[in-house]
């Protein structure tokens, strides 16, 4: 999704009034001052926006400029007055917190799936920025979840689940978990121990998605190996499965070993574009152990191993 990234214009500086020269009421408490990055969308009513202010006081004035709703804008200090927050955007342009979600919006169906590990959850937190703090709740794997809206920090997207509660984006999926379907004929290897070698791409595999089985060999031969066990594999992108890349061929910009080939586990699929957002491990990344997320273009000329 393409976020709106906005700028207010800047008031020309002969009429603005400079933070420096603003008189703040003994109501009115200053917080730390809002981190890099951070974003607001405006959350009002469709085809309407909410007032800029030139001060967060009590004898404010309107600028005349409005801010329309679901557009998202850059704040570079908040300050809190007679117990509301107000956010300044730059100069003398402040707008009220109230009518205000944190982040980037997202579309208003967008719903993600808690991606971990059987029996366990994740962490919800206070905040996206490096000095959150955990809540005390976790959700559980394999739930789902409304998304509010989106923040990226530091490379890494975090969704908001609506007020003071972020997950990072790393442990889900997009969209709801594949519907239950009638018992197969094939096993489910859920529980196993993980018998592959450390910081290989299967050993990742098999940690994000323990009902493969163990001893399916290098990655180029899992799809014939989930086979003969009775899995589904095809060509079919879809989150949650398995893609297998067979020996040589591209993941996006680099090459599968020759001889090994190599596995990921498919985060999401968008098949507008007709690529997939992956999840991997092995020791050519930095992080051998995953998860190495990266997007891989024309996802129908792979196989995919499905649960």
């Amino acid at each position: 999704m393409k976020s709106l990234k906005k700028r207010l214009v800047t008031i020309a500086a002969a009429g603005m009034i400079g933070l420096t020269g603003m008189s703040f009421g003994t109501q009115s408490q200053l917080v730390a001052a809002a981190s890099a990055g951070e974003v607001v969308t405006i959350n009002y009513v469709p085809n309407y926006g909410i007032a800029v202010w030139d001060s967060p006081q009590a004898n404010h004035h309107a600028t005349g400029k409005t801010l329309k709703h679901n557009s998202s804008w850059k704040v570079v200090a908040k300050q809190v007055v007679n117990g509301k927050t107000w956010y300044n955007l730059g100069g003398a342009q402040w707008i009220e917190g109230a009518y205000t979600i944190d982040g980037y919006p997202v579309p208003s169906n967008t719903v993600v799936t808690i991606n971990y590990k059987p029996n366990y959850g994740i962490a919800v937190w206070n905040s996206p920025e490096a000095g959150h703090q955990a809540t005390g709740k976790t959700l559980k794997h394999n739930t789902t979840w409304k998304v509010v809206s989106k923040q990226v920090v530091n490379g890494k997207t975090w969704y908001n689940l609506g007020g003071a509660q972020w997950i990072d984006s790393t442990y889900t999926i997009n969209g709801y978990p594949s519907v239950s379907q009638a018992p197969s004929a094939h096993p489910d290897y859920t529980g196993q121990t993980n018998t592959y070698p450390w910081g290989q791409c299967t050993y990742y595999v098999k940690m994000v998605a323990p009902w493969v089985g163990n001893y399916w060999g290098n990655g180029t031969q899992w799809g014939t190996s989930a086979k003969r066990v009775g899995f589904s594999v095809n060509k079919t992108p879809q989150a949650g499965s398995v893609v297998v890349f067979t020996a040589g061929q591209w993941v996006g910009s680099w090459q599968a070993d020759r001889y090994y080939g190599h596995v990921a586990y498919v985060k999401s699929y968008n098949p507008a574009n007709n690529s997939i957002t992956i999840t991997q491990g092995g020791m050519g990344f930095n992080s051998p152990t995953g998860p190495n997320t990266q997007v891989v273009p024309n996802a129908t000329n792979f196989s995919y191993i499905h649960r």
